[in-house]
């Protein structure tokens, strides 16, 4: 059994017994909790500039994002086929918060189906996209949204170039990135910010 409380999820066994020469099992008390019984603390929902994004999958894997907030009607907008995370980033002063999306897109330009960062604004009829996929300086593995004033992205990426995909394992490298208005512009100095996130 699953019961979720307090934003606390618990799993609970419960025993079975089969009254003699039948096979139909009756559910009977609770078993004792095992030390390692699961108990997890439940994530917030993700919530970008006042609204609350959530995800649906549709039958056709298609992923619907919804966004609701107090007052206002809820929205809904077709998102990518293949979304590997989603967070908020603050990456100007003064100006609302937005949506990141980490998308497994496939890009004619480095012939690769790679993560690539995709930044939304979050508006009262859905999500505005601000900038699409690009993969930075390097081939991408993951990003997190470091908070700050403004945020930065720290990006762990593969350590080649683009123009010479490595066949084996490449080894790895941790950027530091902020957002000029137009796009993301490398962060050295910022570096050290990102140091043991992976």
């Amino acid at each position: 059994m699953l019961d979720i409380s307090g934003g606390t999820l618990r799993c609970h066994a419960r025993g079975t017994q089969a009254a003699a020469g039948s096979s139909f099992p009756s559910l009977a008390g609770p078993l004792p909790s095992p030390a390692d019984a699961c108990e997890r603390v439940l994530r917030p929902g993700l919530t970008v500039a006042g609204w609350r994004i959530r995800g649906f999958t549709r039958p056709d894997g298609t992923l619907d994002l919804e966004g609701t907030k107090p007052g206002q009607r809820p929205w809904h907008n077709q998102g990518p086929t293949s979304l590997l995370e989603a967070e908020a980033g603050k990456f100007e002063l003064g100006q609302p918060q937005q949506l990141v999306l980490l998308q497994r897109v496939y890009s004619r330009l480095d012939g690769a189906n790679d993560p690539r960062p995709y930044i939304y604004e979050v508006q009262d009829y859905g999500l505005q996209a601000i900038w699409r996929g690009t993969a930075l300086g390097w081939p991408l593995r993951d990003v997190i949204v470091v908070q700050g004033k403004p945020d930065l992205l720290c990006a762990l990426h593969r350590d080649e170039t683009f123009l010479v995909m490595n066949s084996i394992a490449p080894a790895t490298r941790i950027e530091a990135w902020h957002w000029t208005g137009f796009g993301f512009s490398l962060a050295p100095a910022q570096r050290a910010q990102c140091a043991g996130l992976w």
